[in-house]
């Protein structure tokens, strides 16, 4: 029933049907996948704070390999989107680092630029929008890029 909700977007039912399953197995085959699938039920209702919390549940367990770094992104995402910037720091970070080549790093970026900037470390941000920018000069979000480094430049008095 929840692959059949996730499939035809029934965001809140899946979300309910994947929590009803791993409620009732946590140890049960498909658990992994579940929970995988139930952190991205989650941030496609919107409701970013639970995502966070189911996505970081995903990644503490055993991870699929071919899934962490689109998981890894989603919960640094998540901690971004609901204002839990220690966290969101921290995935963003480790997905950047590990997944260089992800098509979501330009975006990864940028979150990582405005925390930095939300820290008062305007260097650091421009850092960020720049290596967004620079290293992905082809991405939709390179206008965005380019705008955060040059505020960012102007914030840090350069």
């Amino acid at each position: 029933a929840a692959a059949e909700h996730f499939r035809n977007s029934r965001w809140p039912e899946a979300a309910a049907e994947y929590r009803k399953l791993l409620a009732t197995d946590a140890k049960h085959p498909l658990a992994g996948p579940s929970r995988f699938y139930l952190a991205e039920s989650l941030v496609q209702a919107g409701d970013h704070k639970a995502a966070a919390d189911a996505w970081l549940t995903y990644l503490a367990g055993e991870p699929d390999p071919l899934l962490e770094p689109a998981a890894r992104f989603r919960a640094g995402e998540c901690c971004y989107l609901a204002d839990r910037r220690p966290e969101a720091k921290r995935e963003l970070t480790k997905f950047v680092a590990d997944h260089a080549d992800a098509p979501t790093v330009p975006r990864a970026l940028l979150y990582l630029g405005n925390l930095a900037a939300a820290d008062g470390d305007f260097q650091a941000a421009a850092k960020f929008f720049e290596r967004s920018a620079t290293d992905f000069p082809n991405d939709e979000l390179r206008p965005q890029a380019v705008l955060g480094h040059a505020q960012a430049l102007l914030r840090a008095g350069e």
